[in-house]
C-alpha cells in the first residue's frame, strides 16, 4: 500500500506519494513552473516534511520515554 506524507511549498500544504522519486518528480515540475533549481525546491520540499512531522517525532519520543521508566 503506498504511503502518503504532507509536503508545504509556499505555505499550501499538499499530501502527496512518499517516496524519494515521487517527491524529485514533484520537485522538478515546481522547478520548470517558477524558474528554479529542481534540486533546491526538493532540498525545501524535504525540510518542510521534516519540520511537518517533528511535533509528531516528539510526542513519539516522549511517550517512548515515559514506558521505559
Amino acid at each position: 500500500m503506498p504511503s502518503f506524507c504532507t509536503v508545504v511549498w509556499r505555505g499550501e500544504k499538499y499530501r502527496v506519494l512518499c517516496t524519494p522519486s515521487y517527491l524529485l518528480s514533484v520537485a522538478t515540475k515546481i522547478a520548470e513552473a517558477e524558474h528554479m533549481s529542481y534540486i533546491d525546491i526538493y532540498k525545501r520540499l524535504v525540510a518542510s516534511l521534516w519540520s511537518e512531522y517533528a511535533e509528531a517525532r516528539t510526542v513519539a519520543s516522549v511517550i517512548l520515554s515515559e514506558k521505559r521508566v
